[in-house]
């Protein structure tokens, strides 16, 4: 539990979710933002450089794109493991103590600095949950905090609640 938040990491209505601590269009190379906020990204973009470098690799440098802007971002997709958005969102805001002026800094320079959450939803309702401690935090911070919704399969059948016999979670 962070941020007193319990989580519902077998969230029932989630086919997947993660987050990502996103800054673009700063001035100065993603590099600038590591040693800033003392963080390594899991994904960057560089200005006017093809390709771009994630998990470990540079990807697409032969695709003909070439990064209109310059981008640094940390994902939770490969390193918590939870259907509850909750529990990704303050992962990365825990990461993100004691960095307050880091990011004001990085802000001042010219980086817009948000939390992306992808969500992807089994049925088209009951979607993430967010709570007063968590929804404060991002605002204290200076961050935007947005999601990008995803609905797989909006005729799916209905499943029965784990741990709570002849409750179901029926689709749209």
């Amino acid at each position: 539990m962070a941020f007193g938040n319990d989580y519902i990491d077998g969230y029932p209505t989630c086919n997947g979710t993660h987050a990502s601590l996103y800054l673009a269009a700063g001035p100065g190379s993603p590099d600038s933002v590591t040693d800033c906020l003392g963080l390594t990204p899991t994904a960057i973009r560089v200005l006017g450089q093809p390709g771009a470098w994630r998990d470990g690799e540079w990807r697409g440098i032969d695709s003909g794109l070439i990064a209109q802007m310059n981008v640094w971002c940390l994902s939770t997709e490969s390193t918590v493991e939870s259907g509850d958005s909750l529990r990704h969102i303050d992962h990365l805001l825990g990461l993100l103590e004691g960095k307050d002026e880091a990011l004001a800094a990085l802000s001042g320079q010219g980086w817009r600095t948000e939390v992306r959450v992808f969500w992807d939803s089994k049925w088209g309702h009951g979607g993430p949950t967010l709570t007063p401690p968590t929804m404060a935090r991002p605002g204290q911070l200076g961050l935007t905090l947005s999601y990008d919704v995803y609905f797989s399969d909006p005729n799916r059948q209905p499943e029965e609640v784990e741990g709570h016999p002849g409750m179901y979670i029926v689709g749209m």
